[in-house]
Parts: C-alpha cells; structure tokens; sequence
C-alpha cells in the first residue's frame, strides 16, 4: 500500500486511516494513553527497524480480502522530526512551544489564543456533514440487461463466474462452460453451427420443436427475451401456448453449473412434451481441442450410475504427471414424469448422418439406445417426457459439475439433486456476487460497461476502425507480438494514453480487467503511454501508482498481464491497435462514451455500405510447368499418382478424384 495525503476534503468520513506520528504529537499531554496507543499499532506491525511507520489503513474498500488493517511501509523525513519534537516537549517540559511562542509574530497574536465561545450561538441551517456508516442500495451493484430481441450486427453477451467456473452466453443462449482452463463443452465462434449447452422441446401433440434458447433454422419463437444479470443469465420464450423459461447459475462455492427449465401451459387442452438435453464433451483445454479434435475425443469414455440416472465421462490424460478428470451430467426433476430417462452418447446416431439440422432421433422421437460403449464423435443427450395440464407448470434441471475425483462429482451431483438446494444456490449466487462487487467497489453501471467490453473481446469485434481501414496482410504477423512479450494466443485490450488528466479513464480500464480477472477470463491489456519522454514521466507514474495501490504490479509483462509500453513509433501503434481485438483512446473520454461512439459510427457505416459480389478468377502461376515426368516411373503408382526418388508426392492432374 503506498502513502498520499489527504489533507482537509469532503468525504473523509470513508477514509479509516491513522497516522502513528498523529497519535505521539498529543504525547505530552497524556504520555499514558499514546503509549497505550502505540503498542496497539506496534502489535499491527506498525513498528520496524527505522521506527514507526507513516500510518496504518483500516479502509475496507482498499485492503485484501479477510484482512482488517494494511500498514502503509512508508518513513517521511519531516514525520519522523514531528515525532522527534513531540518526545523532546515530553522530557522538556514543552520547550519547542514555549520557543515557538518567544517568536515576536506569534505574540502578537497570542490573544487570540484566549478567545471564548460566544454565548448566544447562531445555529446556520446548512446541512453539515455527519460520519455515518456507508450504506448500499440494491441497484448500485446489481442491474439487469434485457433484450427483447437478436441483434443480428453487434455481438452481445454476458459472462458469470465463482473462483474457477465461468459461463459464457451470448444473446442467442449459445456458449460455453469452463472450469479454470478446461473446456466443459465444445464451442468455437467460427462454427458455421450453433454450439452450446441446449434443451430440445418437442410438442407430442402438434410435432411442433423449439429449444430454450434461439436457434434460427428452428421455429421462431412468439416472444423472444433474454435477460443478463451477474449472477444469471434467464431466457424466456413462448411457443404456442407453452412457455419456456431457462434459469443459468453457478454453485457459489463449488464448480456446478445449474440449468433449470420451467414450462407453463398456458393453452386449454393437456400437452406432452419431450425435453432432451445436448451438450458435446471436451473436459481439455481450448488448443488441444482446435489442435485435433477427432484425436482429442479418443480419450474420453463414458459410465452410466443406475442410482441417480447419471452420466460419467471421464478424460484420460496422457501425461502421467496430470490427474484423470471426470465429468458429472445428471436431468433431474421432483415432478412426475413419464417413463424412464432415456440417454445417448453418440453423436452420428443422435443426429443422423450428414444432419445439421434438428437431430433425428429428436424430430422423429426415436428411442435412444441407452447404452454405454466407444464412440469417435462423443455427446451427452439425456431426455425425459412429461406431461402438463391446462394452467400447470413443470421443472427439470440439468446439473454439471467437474472434478479430478469422481466420488467428489457423484456426491456433488447427489447434494444439488434437490429442489431446495437448487432455490437456495440461486439465492446465494446472487447475495455472493453483490458482496463481490462492492469489494472490488464496483458499480452495477460499470459491470454493465465491462460486461459490453468484453463481449468485443471474446467474439469477433467489428466496430474495431483499425480492421475496417487495414488490409491485414503480412505486415501484420502475429509473430511481431512477440518481441513485447506478447503472445498473441488471447485476445488484446489496447488503450492509448497521452496527458496525465486521462488517467482516469486507464484507471477504469484497470478495473475492468481485475474484473475479467475475477470472472477467470484472460485477457493481455496494452497501455501505450504517447506521452513525450522528459524528465517527468506523469503519465507513467500515475499508472504504476494505480498499479501498485491494487497491488497487481506483479501481473506486469506476463502471459495474460499488463504491459505499459513506452516511445513507440506511429508505424508500431498502428501494428498494435490491428492485432487488437478492442481500441480505446483516454482522450476520447469515458469507457461507456466510446463505446457508444464506436457502435453508432459501425452501424451508421452498415447503412451505406454496399456489397458488390467479385467473381473468383483463377490465376496460374508464372512459373507453373506442365509435368514431365514419367507417371509410370513413380514408385507405388497408382494411376492417381506416386513417388519420385525423392520421396516427393506426384499427383496425376488429369485424373479426377
């Protein structure tokens, strides 16, 4: 923690700070009580080798968590003679006052010394400032984001997290689910599908299918909304006379996902519905799963418990050094369902050939096969049928949880198979996330801001300017990034700084990535500092300042860090703020202002941009020579091609595949 002053202001009463050298000035007059004092602050590890420190600080706002007090580890000069004084006026009977008062200026005014309070006080009716305990209302850390409806041109989501379990979701409901760097389930933003963790809804009745989400080549849904807070994310729809509501949260101690579907017939006749939940395992980390997917699937394999209807899926790891990790999915419900759970793990079976529409076995109500064996293409589907009356409404909640012991998983799974435990995480999820917030004193108009941010840098961020205006060609290689420290496997946040005044908007920036921090989402954050180099480095100072005070300054020129970078030339900015996924600039005011600027200057663009279809023309190369070779001569030739005494692969040109 580091030392400033706070001097006579507004707003003190927030401020828990006591300064050692304060307490020993009032030494002489009451020697018993400041030393009392002072063994109370030297027992707080006020007192070191040169003395006692500056102060000590009680602020909740500034201090670690479960700690009560910080020492600021700080001597001053001119501190250490106050209390140097204070000691001598102890044993000198007040000699520095007593020379003080000798000086003619300060006799003069010595009179004033022994003026009185008037009798008759006039009381003024302003309003005066009283030290009171600081109160916190429920809008100020917890807001709501809803949408009525898909917007089709901006990307748009919301991340929820405890310590090591994070979901993300986007506005049409897809997403993915981690644990630290695991991956629950497969999702990639490139995927020409819609990918996620989903329930399928098939009316028995009218063979009419929706899901709990957004899914454009299904039905589209009478009523669309979704609504974003910190704790969950709820979306809601009606189909017909059914309306479907699904509940997103996360366990606040321990990596469980919870995903509750409540349907309500609102229709006057009975309705039977088929509910089947999907999701696509992965239980590894992002780049092995891009890397190679159909190698990565290899080291999964599947247990069903009879018990609790559960299904087991574990990773083999092929390092030694690395521990098995297993993954718990279990679809429970108190209500009355019809028939057995029925589940399947393959995924070609599951959808049918070549489909990439509504799954077969969902569309035509095809038993699943129950059954547990080797699969290259693996998922977890698990459905259930209910049937609901005029007026009634149903639950089914889908559990997931993850851990390196698979009794831990079972016992997880058996805990939260109950109707009041599954109440009381969402209750408790949302009590942990305001305690959180005001913590990290947060807000809830800034998480919203950060929350919009960080949609930018998770998907594809089109109101980057750079982008629009610069051909990426080779120039820009990822592989630059690398002389500073920077890998360029996660996504860049850059924020240009120039005039010390702007700071404040880089200290928000700051916050929003202890934010991201918080939500398990890693990020690496640009501060390119455009100040003139001189002998004052304000800019620099204020930031390493603010870096310090967080006490995040470790977090500097690392993988997934802060990195402040100094004296650039326009050609190396221009580099940076192409390989970023999110551009901000201090001078151009604050984070949400920005924002808003960069999204109407995008949209605005869209409306008079046009599309004019090139027609794609096939250049041969200069160089290009037909063959000369002798396709018989080829070893292993096999009228497609073969090899040359090279080893080198021929192919035959006029044969077609």
């Amino acid at each position: 923690m580091e030392y400033h002053g706070y001097g006579l202001k507004r707003g003190l009463e927030e401020e828990l700070v006591v300064s050692s050298y304060g307490s020993i000035l009032w030494i002489a007059e009451d020697p018993k009580e400041v030393i009392a004092n002072l063994k109370v602050l030297e027992n707080q590890g006020m007192y070191q080798k040169y003395g006692f420190y500056e102060s000590i600080d009680y602020t909740p706002g500034r201090l670690e968590k479960n700690k009560k007090y910080e020492p600021v580890k700080t001597y001053m000069a001119h501190h250490q003679g106050l209390i140097l004084i204070s000691i001598n006026n102890l044993v000198k009977d007040k000699i520095i006052q007593k020379r003080f008062m000798q000086n003619p200026e300060m006799q003069s005014i010595s009179i004033l010394l022994e003026e009185r309070m008037p009798e008759n006080v006039i009381i003024t009716k302003e309003k005066k400032e009283k030290i009171q305990k600081i109160k916190y209302t429920a809008d100020e850390v917890y807001t709501e984001r809803i949408y009525q409806k898909v917007n089709e041109k901006l990307p748009i989501s919301n991340v929820i997290s405890n310590d090591n379990y994070t979901i993300v979701m986007n506005q049409k409901g897809e997403g993915y689910s981690k644990y630290k760097d695991i991956l629950i389930n497969r999702y990639k933003k490139t995927s020409d599908i819609a990918q996620g963790i989903f329930f399928f809804i098939k009316n028995i009745k009218t063979k009419k299918i929706w899901t709990g989400n957004y899914q454009a080549y299904l039905n589209i849904p009478d009523k669309y909304q979704i609504k974003f807070t910190q704790d969950k994310d709820k979306i809601t729809r009606l189909d017909g006379s059914i309306e479907t509501k699904e509940e997103v949260c996360i366990s606040p101690k321990e990596p469980v996902e919870i995903r509750k579907l409540e349907l309500k017939n609102y229709g006057n006749e009975e309705e039977i519905l088929e509910i089947t939940s999907y999701l696509e395992p992965v239980i590894s980390n992002e780049e092995q799963d891009y890397s190679h997917l159909a190698f990565n699937n290899l080291f999964l394999t599947y247990e069903y418990i009879q018990e609790t209807g559960t299904i087991v899926v574990k990773r083999k790891q092929r390092d030694k050094s690395k521990k098995d990790i297993f993954l718990g999915v279990n679809l429970y419900s108190e209500d009355e369902m019809i028939g057995d759970l029925e589940y399947e793990i393959d995924k070609e079976k599951f959808n049918g050939r070549g489909n990439l529409s509504i799954p077969t076995l969902v569309k035509n109500s095809t038993p699943f096969t129950n059954k547990i064996r080797l699969t290259i293409d693996p998922i977890v589907a698990l459905r259930k049928t209910v049937k609901i009356k005029s007026g009634e409404s149903k639950t089914i909640n889908l559990i997931i949880t993850i851990n390196e012991d698979k009794n831990i998983v079972l016992e997880r799974i058996e805990k939260f198979r109950n109707e009041e435990n599954i109440k009381r995480t969402f209750k408790l999820s949302k009590a942990r996330v305001e305690a959180e917030n005001r913590y990290l004193g947060l807000k809830g108009k800034q998480i919203d801001i950060y929350q919009r941010m960080l949609s930018y840098l998770i998907y594809n961020c089109p109101i980057s300017k750079v982008k629009i205006e610069t051909n990426m060609n080779e120039k820009y290689s990822v592989y630059d990034l690398w002389k500073y420290g920077i890998s360029g496997d996660i996504p860049i946040l850059l924020v240009k700084v120039g005039d010390v005044n702007d700071v404040t908007v880089v200290e928000d920036i700051i916050k929003a990535y202890e934010y991201y921090k918080t939500k398990n989402i890693n990020i690496d954050l640009i501060i390119i500092n455009e100040e003139e180099s001189s002998y004052e480095n304000y800019v620099k100072d204020e930031i390493e300042k603010i870096l310090f005070n967080k006490g995040i300054g470790y977090l500097q020129n690392q993988n997934g860090g802060i990195f402040i970078l100094n004296n650039l030339s326009k050609e190396e900015i221009k580099f940076l703020e192409v390989r970023a996924k999110l551009v901000l600039d201090s001078h151009k005011g604050n984070l949400k202002s920005q924002l808003e600027d960069l999204e109407e200057e995008y949209l605005e663009n869209l409306k008079t941009a046009s599309y004019e279809p090139k027609n794609p023309t096939v250049v041969e190369e200069e160089n290009e020579k037909k063959d000369t070779i002798n396709m018989q001569d080829l070893k292993y030739y096999n009228e497609y091609g073969g090899f040359s005494r090279w080893r080198k692969g021929i192919f035959n040109k006029s044969k077609k595949w």
